[in-house]
């Protein structure tokens, strides 16, 4: 079997992490809030029990009725990601439930040809919660992990104390085969940045009974290569 992924051949793009500051401020960040929120579309993912896992407002970047809005995000996203970036899908995303490990790679209705390629998953948390992305050193372009080598226990593995306290959630075994690369603590206004082909999830937020959702915009960018 042909095991060769030629987009996997892609250097992989450096992380962006600005949890020491803010990239946005409150009042920026409140008004795209308020505004995505009232002028975007509504859509609901529910499990297979029919529960709400999480809601989300989309919007379309490059639409002039969302001008206002991309004067405000594109600039400042710039100074920290020098590439002339294509924001593919747009969203808030309001988490009732912590994801599981996953890859942003492929995503419906993406532009995916031999000159654009997927690049950044971005977020921009919308307020200051108990929570972090863990994003891991091995990538994947299948949403679902296909090709994710479980063939070998990783001797630096996801630790026992970080299963415990923040990947409770998560398929114990699955972790036995990624390592961290970086986590991100969602601070209002600030924001992170990965190559969508890296693994990632949530932590059990849930697992913290006051914490029981967080919200932010998400942005999947494709780059011309």
């Amino acid at each position: 079997m042909n095991t060769e992924h030629p987009i996997m051949n892609r250097k992989m793009l450096p992380s962006v992490l600005t949890t020491g500051y803010k990239l946005f401020t409150n009042d920026e960040v409140d008004y795209l809030k308020d505004n995505i929120y009232a002028r975007g579309d509504r859509y609901e993912d529910r499990n297979i029990n029919g529960d709400l896992d999480s809601y989300y407002f989309t919007w379309r970047f490059y639409n002039k009725d969302f001008k206002d809005i991309r004067e405000i995000i594109e600039p400042r996203i710039r100074t920290v990601i020098d590439q002339d970036l294509i924001f593919d899908y747009s969203h808030i995303l309001h988490s009732l439930q912590p994801y599981q490990l996953h890859t942003d790679y492929s995503q419906n209705d993406m532009i995916i040809n031999d000159r654009i390629k997927p690049a950044y998953t971005i977020i921009i948390p919308l307020g200051n919660f108990d929570s972090n992305t863990f994003v891991f050193n091995q990538h994947d372009e299948d949403k679902n992990l296909k090709n994710l080598d479980r063939s070998t226990v990783l001797k630096d593995c996801v630790d026992n104390k970080t299963r415990e306290d923040h990947l409770s959630h998560v398929n114990q075994k699955e972790l036995d085969y990624v390592s961290i690369k970086e986590k991100f603590t969602w601070t209002k206004g600030s924001l992170h940045a990965c190559d969508r082909r890296y693994i990632h999830c949530s932590d059990n937020y849930y697992k913290n009974k006051e914490q029981l959702y967080k919200n932010a915009i998400v942005f999947w960018t494709s780059i011309r290569i």
